[in-house]
């Protein structure tokens, strides 16, 4: 049995098709994750799952919200021009992951160790283990205000919509 402590966060990519990811891609990309992590864990079906979008409207057609009360998903659309702010990884750990590959790739040409294919997994391993850390990962919830929740997180001027500015020709 889960406690109500618990989070259960499912992450899934998929190499985008010109255009996006469509309607169809989304249900069946969510519906083969639904059904893998209910054979693992029986009781996740009568918690439900939260699917955070970034609000863009085909994301809220009458199909995907169905298909998504049909499985218990609730769909949570982050405010406008606020996606860059509510991404816990784009906040606090690919920023990280950047310097610490850097660093692995100073190191390793100090040592004389060339990146190639053959080493490229090991040398990118490294990197990523240094910066997804578990205190790493919760910093960045912390820092967009998601998790614990802090709606003064993000200041209220990044809800405004950007500003039209002239640009010299």
């Amino acid at each position: 049995m889960t406690s109500d402590n618990e989070i259960y966060c499912v992450t899934a990519s998929r190499t985008l098709r010109r255009g996006g990811l469509t309607n169809n891609l989304v249900r069946s990309g969510l519906s083969r994750t639904l059904n893998h992590k209910h054979r693992i864990r029986q009781d996740l079906t009568s918690i439900g799952y939260l699917l955070i979008l970034d609000g863009h409207n085909s994301h809220t057609t009458y199909c995907f919200c169905s298909f998504a009360e049909k499985h218990k998903i609730i769909i949570l659309c982050i405010p406008p021009h606020t996606t860059h702010c509510l991404q816990p990884y784009d906040v606090g750990v690919f920023g990280l992951l950047s310097s610490t590959w850097k660093a692995e790739v100073n190191a390793a040409g100090e040592d004389g160790d060339e990146i190639c294919k053959s080493t490229f997994i090991r040398h990118y391993a490294h990197a990523r283990q240094k910066a997804f850390t578990k205190e790493t990962i919760l910093g960045a919830w912390r820092k967009t205000g998601l998790c614990p929740l802090d709606c003064s997180a993000i200041p209220e001027i990044a809800y405004e919509p950007a500003l039209n500015t002239p640009t010299q020709a």
